[in-house]
C-alpha cells in the first residue's frame, strides 16, 4: 500500500511540473480593438482602438489580469428636419482600465482558453460640432469575457485569435435607462515571461 501512495505521489508530481513547465508566471498582450456602443434604440456606434493586459498566473489554471484599452470614434449623422437634410460631425474618444481574476483552461494542445470578470472605469469624452462644449465624464464598468490563444513553436509567444467582452458601462443609454450595454473584439500577440 505505501508503495502504491508512493508511486501516485511521484506520479502526480512529476504530471503537476509537466502542466507548470506550459505557465508562464506572465502574460503581457497587445492588439487591435473593435469597441460596439450601444447607444439606445437603433444607434450603434463604432470605434477602432488598441488593448493591452498583463496577467500574472497563480498556477497552471487561475490568475489575475490588468486590463486597458483605448477607442476613437468619428462619424457624421444626417438629420431630416422638416424634409431638409442636414450633417453632423461628431468625434470621441474612451480610455478602459479594469481589473479581475482569470481561469485558463491549458490542457489542449494548440490553444489556451480563458474567461474573465473584470471591473473598473472607462473615461469617455465626445464632441458634436453643434455644441461648443464637449460631454467628458469618468464612470465605472464591468466586463464578461473569453477568448482563445494559439500556442506558437516559440513557447515565448502566443496569438491571441480573438477576445470578446461583454461590457457594461454606467453612461446613460437613454431617458430611461442609466447604462450602455457594450461589447468588443481584440486580437493581437501575447509574450509569455517566466514560468509557473
Amino acid at each position: 500500500m505505501k508503495e502504491f501512495l508512493l508511486t501516485a505521489c511521484l506520479v502526480l508530481g512529476f504530471s503537476t511540473t509537466a502542466g507548470a513547465q506550459d505557465t508562464p508566471q506572465w502574460e503581457i498582450f497587445g492588439g487591435y480593438s473593435h469597441l460596439g456602443t450601444n447607444l439606445g434604440g437603433q444607434d450603434q456606434q463604432h470605434s477602432n482602438g488598441w488593448h493591452a493586459s498583463i496577467a500574472e498566473n497563480m498556477n497552471s489554471w487561475f490568475g489575475g489580469v490588468a486590463d486597458l484599452s483605448g477607442h476613437y470614434a468619428d462619424a457624421i449623422f444626417v438629420l431630416r428636419p422638416l424634409g431638409a437634410a442636414e450633417s453632423e460631425s461628431f468625434n470621441a474618444w474612451a480610455y478602459s482600465l479594469m481589473f479581475g481574476p482569470q481561469v485558463t483552461f491549458r490542457k489542449l494542445k494548440s490553444v489556451n482558453i480563458f474567461s474573465h470578470y473584470l471591473i473598473g472605469l472607462v473615461h469617455a469624452r465626445a464632441n458634436e460640432v453643434a455644441f461648443p462644449q464637449p460631454f467628458t465624464d469618468t464612470k465605472w464598468e464591468h466586463a464578461l469575457g473569453f477568448g482563445d490563444d494559439l500556442k506558437t513553436r516559440n513557447k515565448r509567444l502566443a496569438v491571441r485569435i480573438v477576445q470578446v467582452d461583454f461590457l457594461m458601462t454606467h453612461f446613460v443609454k437613454s431617458i430611461d435607462k442609466e447604462a450602455q450595454d457594450n461589447w468588443r473584439v481584440s486580437g493581437g500577440l501575447v509574450l509569455r515571461l517566466g514560468h509557473k
